[in-house]
């Protein structure tokens, strides 16, 4: 059998919704006020400055996906739907995805964006951000205690 260049792509995505940064909206606006059609192909890089963020990447950039649906809300917000390929940890590396999961962290202890997580010993059900640890953060909800974790 023979594969073709262009013959369509192959394997499962997580698709996730996410929100651009103010960079990006300007971008996306600026397109829709020129009559251009926003393409729902244009790649995408994680912030980690707010929860679910996420921008244009830079040159030579390894994307973390790309934008399958886009719109905007009631409040003409944009809400763009990805195809998750992957993200860069804490520590600089970028890391295939799968999808996210949603835990609990200890009372007192606040993981950061993008940081790893590991079990905390106390607890064994909530986990501690930090350096070294499997995933990143991609979104907190203090006031419930739940974080979401790419993984």
């Amino acid at each position: 059998m023979r594969r073709t260049i262009g013959g369509g792509q192959v394997g499962e995505f997580a698709h996730i919704t996410v929100v651009p940064d103010s960079t990006f909206i300007t971008e996306l606006s600026a397109l829709v006020a020129a009559g251009t059609q926003v393409d729902d192909s244009k790649l995408v890089n994680f912030t980690f400055s707010n929860n679910w963020e996420v921008t244009s990447p830079a040159d030579n950039a390894l994307p973390d996906g790309k934008i399958i649906e886009h719109h905007r809300d009631q409040d003409y917000t944009w809400i763009l739907t990805i195809e998750l390929y992957g993200f860069t940890d804490i520590n600089g590396t970028w890391r295939p995805a799968r999808g996210y999961v949603t835990l609990p962290y200890p009372t007192g202890s606040s993981p950061s964006l993008q940081e790893q997580v590991q079990v905390n010993s106390t607890t064994y059900y909530q986990c501690d951000g930090g350096s070294t640890g499997i995933g990143a953060v991609v979104s907190l909800d203090e006031p419930t205690g739940y974080f979401q974790l790419l993984i």
